[in-house]
Order: C-alpha cells, then structure tokens, then sequence
C-alpha cells in the first residue's frame, strides 16, 4: 500500500510456499520509480502494468521472477489517499501449470523432456521443474527455446494481454517416433524379400539368353565411367543389345575426340569465371574506397580541390559550397579566375605558376575573395606529377586562419598594452615564471638596480639575482626570503629592503595564479629612499625635543 507520493507505508508479501518474506525492506519504497509501475491517466478501477522481472523480488529475499502489477486507488470520503498495488508473480503459476502439464502427459505415455513457456522472440520465459532449459533473471532473456536433435517440439500461441506467449512441448524424438521406424523396418523386410525371390526366378530364367550380354555392357558401362576410351563392347547378335552396343562403342569413340577439347573449354570457363570474380572484388574495394575517401574529402572544414594546367577546376569538395554561399557548380570545370574574382587571381597567381612548374608551395595571406570576402588562409598547393614527372596539374588545401590572425592580433594588442603599462609606471617590475626564471621586467627596474642592458635582454636571472644580492645590508636574509616566496606559492609578501649605499626600496610579491595553479610571481619594488629619510628625521627631532623638555623639568628648582 501507498501514499499518493507514491511512498510505501505497508506491504505483505509471500513466498511460492505461501510464507512471510521480508515485506519491511519494502517500506519508504517509491512505486513511481519502479520500472513495472504504469500510472493510469485514463482513471480505470484498476491499472495493469506491463510484465517483467521486478526488482523488489530481490528486496524481501526472493529470486526474481518475471511478474506484473495491478493497481486500485484507495478512496476515504470521496478523496484518494493512496494505492493497493498487487504484485503477481506469474513464474511460479506457470511452471506449477506446465508442471502439471508435463505429468498428465507423461501418465498418458507420452515421451515427455520439457515444457517451456517463450516470448515471440523464442526467449524462454519459465520452464517445469525438472526441465534442462534455464534462463536468467535479468530484464532481457537470453536462453533461446531452440530444440536439441534428439528432441521434437509441439508449440500452441497464447494471447495474454497485448501480449503473445508459446507454449512449447517437448518430445523424445527416438521413443516419439519409435512406432512409426518399427513399421517401417517390417515393410522393408518384406519388400527385400519379395524382391530377393523375384530376382532368384528372373536370374534363372535370364541367365543363359541376356544375363552374358548384359553384364558385357555393364562391364563397357563401367570402363566408360572409370575414364578407360579405349575400351569397346564385343558385337554378337543382331537384336537390339547389338545395337546398343554399336551404340556405346560409338559414343566412346565420339567421346574420345571431344574430352581433350571439352577440358579445355571447362579450364578457360574457369579461368574467366575466376577473373570476374577477381574483378568483381576489385571494383568493390575500389566503390569502398571511394566512398570513403569521398566522405572525408567532403566533410573536411578545409578547402580541397584539383586544378589543372590550364588553371580549371577539376575537382572542389563540398566546403567550397559552405564557404562561399554558392553551388559546386560555380566552381566545376571553371577558371580560376572566374570562379575567385580577378582581385584574388592575381594575388594568388605567382603561387600557382610555381606548382605548376613542379612545386611545392605554402604561404599565408589575406585573399579577397569576390564571394565571401576578405579571409586570411594557410594555402598548400601540391604538384601532381605522372610516371615521366610532367606536372597535370595541383592538388589544393586551404584553411581558413582568420580566427587565429585575429587572435593574434588581439594577444598582440594586450601584450602591447602591458608593456606600455609596465614601462609607464614609476615602480621597478620584475615578472618571474613558476621555477624563479625571469621572463620580463620593465626599465625602471634596470635602473633602481643598476642591472646592465646585456643582462636585461638576455634575462640572465642568476646573473641578475646575484647582483641584487650583492647590494643588499644583509645579502642572506635577502636571498632567504626570495627562495622562500618561490618555494611557497601562494604567499604574498611586503618588505623592506635595507640597501649597502643607504638607499631603502619597498618589495611587494604578489603570487600569479591561473586556475588555481601558480604560474610564477610579480615583483614591484619601489624607492622609498628620500620618505625613510624625511621619517628618520621627524624621528630625530622627536627625540631631540623629548630630551631638551626633560633637561628643562630636571633643572627646575624642587
């Protein structure tokens, strides 16, 4: 039973012994999402599902079965509240019926093996007890209701539902027919035996009239059919044997003269039968091939196609028809020139005239194109040379690159705007990658730190890191610290640095991150020199007021 969620609240289930199974595992349960459940739109007393396994089964502890559910809403003054759901598991009622099958026949002395329900599929669905035949418990069947040679089968349709189900029985195919091969032997043994005393009274009768003659053109008949031409029939007599054998010895001497001509034919039918065949397999690898290479051609995002030596297209892939806006047609058997626009033409023209005569070329351009517009293309052009090297014509590959050329016009234009950044700032910049190596610092820091231009363009870091250190108050606990901030990535620092002639610069390290990953460090020191010395001397003073103030109150009177 269920609520209108669909939630389980109660169940009693059964076993095919009529005891309790585990019906608890069942509770908060949603029938809605059991595959057997069928919501009935159609507000009928009771809803049928369709049939199959139910996976429940398994839950309170049973083998699952195919089954199928019917279901009735419960109603409480006038409303629904819920639903009984009924679970029928028709595997255990039809192998009790095919068992019962089975016996009844068997009792009637029928050679009975198995009895088996199947699907329109032949998948077998349940079986009696003692059959061989199993099928597993899964939502598709698998085991197929095909008999052994030993075995016949007897099959009846049965409608169940929308659905149409056989139930097949299964004979012992010896003791089956048994009656029927019993008859038979006794009527060949009669057969033989009439046919053995006619024989005996014809052979008696025949024996010294025809039998000699007869057996004369058995033993020609059998020369014959061995391959031996050369043997011919002893002529005796003047009756139709006679002439049966004048017959034969004919036909040897005929076939004699036609066998080597005959063999002859037979082996060149074969020969050609086998060259078509050939043939055949060829021009379907070839249609295969074919097809492929078209597939590929025409799906290509780039433009592919053959041109000659007379600059005509020979050959455009469907690409041509995305790119430009207009039928293949516009292209096929055309110039060049007609097809692209004369603007394009003359540009690409030089190119043309090199593969033409034999070479390879690539170049990268901005091509005008009458259809189209303006695309920057990465073009291939590849000679096509035959078995004496002459040039038919070129092969053509072109791949339209403006995406690319505006991006790198527009990183271009970034990278441009952060070096006029950088230099433009008053702050000494120095942009290090994850493992410490310079990759770029603007002039203002080559000046604070007085690093050579040389050092500077060539982003000699250990040179560099080195004549940093070499002017701090305390090299050590400088150098510490930078190889600190490269070894922790996510730290950010500010610092004092304490220089050897009395200059003073604050140090801000900032971590780069990309994706939650450290890329490298900035680094941005500025000159705080003439402040520290304006702060010194307030300092002085202070203290210097301080001191005169104190002498005054120490030299008044007590």
């Amino acid at each position: 039973m269920t609520e209108n969620d669909s939630s389980v609240f109660a169940a009693s289930t059964l076993d095919g012994n009529l005891n309790k199974t585990r019906g608890e595992d069942l509770l908060l349960e949603r029938a809605q999402e059991h595959p057997m459940y069928l919501p009935d739109s159609s507000r009928q007393p009771v809803s049928v599902g369709r049939i199959g396994y139910d996976p429940y089964l398994a839950i309170i502890g049973l083998n699952r079965g195919y089954a199928q559910w019917f279901a009735t809403d419960i109603e409480h003054r006038g409303e629904i509240v819920g639903q009984v759901i009924v679970s029928i598991d028709w595997e255990t009622i039809h192998t009790a019926l095919l068992d019962d099958i089975v016996k009844e026949l068997s009792d009637t002395g029928n050679p009975i093996d198995a009895a088996f329900v199947t699907d329109s599929k032949q998948r077998i669905l349940s079986h009696n007890t003692d059959s061989n035949h199993e099928h597993t418990h899964s939502d598709h069947w698998e085991e197929s209701a095909t008999p052994e040679e030993h075995q016949l089968t007897g099959q009846q349709s049965v409608s169940f539902g929308d659905h149409t189900y056989i139930v097949n029985i299964v004979f012992d195919r010896e003791q089956a027919m048994h009656p029927i091969d019993t008859l038979n032997q006794r009527a060949f043994l009669a057969t033989f035996l009439g046919s053995c005393l006619l024989g005996v009274v014809l052979f008696i009768m025949l024996r010294r009239s025809i039998l000699k003659r007869i057996d004369s053109l058995h033993t020609a008949m059998f020369q014959l059919g061995s391959g031996d031409l050369s043997y011919r029939v002893p002529i005796s007599g003047n009756d139709e044997i006679t002439d049966l054998g004048r017959a034969i010895n004919e036909m040897t001497e005929n076939l004699g003269t036609k066998t080597t001509s005959i063999d002859r034919l037979n082996e060149e039918i074969n020969l050609r039968k086998q060259a078509l065949q050939e043939k055949r397999e060829r021009e379907i690898e070839l249609a295969q091939s074919r097809k492929y290479i078209d597939d590929i051609t025409h799906n290509a995002p780039q433009l592919l196609s053959y041109v000659d030596t007379s600059q005509h297209y020979r050959f455009v892939n469907k690409s041509y028809e995305r790119w430009f806006e207009v039928p293949l047609d516009h292209f096929h058997g055309k110039h060049v020139r007609e097809s692209l626009g004369e603007e394009a033409y003359n540009l690409i023209l030089p190119y043309m005239r090199k593969a033409l005569n034999g070479q390879m070329v690539n170049y990268e351009s901005e091509i005008p194109y009458s259809e189209g517009g303006n695309r920057f293309v990465n073009v291939t052009y590849t000679p096509d040379k035959n078995t004496d090297g002459e040039v038919q014509g070129f092969f053509v590959s072109v791949e339209d690159i403006t995406g690319i050329k505006e991006s790198e016009k527009k990183i271009q234009n970034t990278l441009n705007l952060l070096e006029a950044t950088l230099e433009a700032t008053d702050n000494g910049i120095m942009v290090t990658d994850e493992y410490g190596q310079m990759i770029k610092a603007n002039q203002r820091f080559a000046e604070m730190w007085q690093v050579p231009d040389e050092l500077l363009s060539n982003a000699d870091t250990d040179a560099i890191l080195s004549l940093m250190v070499d002017q701090m108050n305390d090299p050590k606990t400088f150098l510490e610290g930078v190889k600190q901030l490269h070894a922790e990535d996510n730290i950010k620092a500010l610092e004092t640095l304490a220089f050897r002639d009395g200059r003073v610069f604050e140090q801000v390290s900032l971590p780069i991150i990309n994706s939650s990953k450290s890329m490298g460090r900035v680094w941005s020191f500025r000159d705080i020199s003439q402040r520290q010395r304006y702060e010194d001397g307030l300092l002085e003073a202070k203290n210097a007021a301080e001191t005169a103030a104190q002498a005054k109150v120490n030299s008044l009177p007590t």
